[in-house]
């Protein structure tokens, strides 16, 4: 792009930021699954042609604006139900972090560390989710990474999966239905 971002002097103007789309370009999560918890990445990539959450970094609401952020996603990791071997758990957010794609700054993307305690044995575990039944605004990607040696042995989900040694692969185009419930047994040897 031969566009130039915005000079930075009214960094405190942020008053855009509001009406940025709420609808992210794209998401990509990864669950890393260990015996100890499981730790979710997830990342949300933006269209900003005004360059606000530029403007934001170097605002002196900055910190106001990201805690905003984080309570909204902990808001709606509280409205599903995560089972980890029949046992409710809670999705705690841990870290929220504002980059950019590649370094531009049309390309903002949203990186939260999402954390569920829970404790996973040898032999047969189940992770389920019950969430909103819902159409795709976006397209995404879900990956669950498995210890090395587990084995996965069912998987129940609207999304298109595929099953690579000890990896999940799920995806969702616009449109498509997504959500409702999602079940993963596995094996942790």
């Amino acid at each position: 792009m031969d566009e130039e971002p915005p000079p930075l002097e009214d960094a405190n103007d942020v008053s855009g930021f509001d009406e940025i789309s709420e609808i992210p370009l794209n998401a990509e999560a990864d669950f890393y699954v260990s015996k100890n918890g499981i730790t979710e990445l997830l990342v949300y990539t933006y269209l900003d042609g005004e360059y606000v959450y530029q403007k934001l970094c170097a605002s002196e609401n900055y910190d106001t604006e990201m805690n905003k952020i984080k309570d909204n996603m902990q808001f709606y990791l509280d409205q599903d139900t995560v089972l980890v071997n029949y046992e409710e758990k809670r999705m705690k957010l841990r870290e929220v972090e504002l980059k950019f794609k590649d370094g531009l700054p049309e390309y903002p993307q949203l990186n939260f560390m999402i954390i569920i305690r829970c404790k996973l044995q040898e032999g047969n575990n189940a992770i389920e989710f019950y969430m909103e039944d819902e159409i795709a605004p976006y397209d995404f990607q879900i990956k669950y990474h498995f210890p090395y040696g587990s084995e996965i042995i069912e998987v129940e989900s609207l999304l298109s999966f595929k099953i690579i040694d000890n990896k999940i692969i799920m995806t969702a185009k616009k449109g498509d239905r997504v959500g409702g419930y999602e079940k993963i047994v596995f094996k942790i040897r």
